[in-house]
């Protein structure tokens, strides 16, 4: 396994974490367009809405939104156990930081309260310490 493929590996979560963003907002927009109210005068009846499934697209999005929670919670367990399994605790403060919070380079620099040029070599590291792990390699 190259070091591409351990960064893909951790992706899995940051990449779940943008869908869940994205939905939100489209969970938002549904919201909006649902609370909107129009009347309509038929022959004997008056509605305040011409779809009257609108709210079933809000329950879909909910449903997704909710399934793809527990898929992030599954693969960020999964990744906190591989990264628990390293020896060096900034491989983990930066990988927890960039991976399960989804942090930027910037923002994980900051934390750590080192140069990003430095996060970026402690990156390489754990990324290296994770490949070792995912072939089943001892790792200390």
């Amino acid at each position: 396994m190259t070091s591409i493929n351990a960064k893909q590996w951790l992706e899995r979560g940051r990449s779940i974490a943008a869908d869940l963003d994205k939905l939100y907002v489209y969970r938002q927009t549904l919201i909006e367009n649902a609370e909107r109210v129009t009347r309509s005068y038929g022959a004997d009846v008056v509605t305040f809405s011409r779809d009257p499934h609108k709210f079933d697209k809000l329950a879909e999005c909910d449903e997704t939104i909710n399934n793809l929670t527990v898929e992030l919670l599954n693969v960020q367990t999964e990744i906190m156990h591989v990264i628990f399994r390293i020896q060096d605790s900034s491989c983990h403060v930066l990988l927890i930081a960039r991976y399960i919070n989804c942090e930027t380079w910037a923002q994980v620099s900051v934390d750590m309260g080192i140069a990003e040029g430095y996060v970026y070599r402690l990156h390489k590291k754990a990324l290296n310490e994770v490949e070792l792990i995912l072939s089943g390699q001892n790792v200390g």
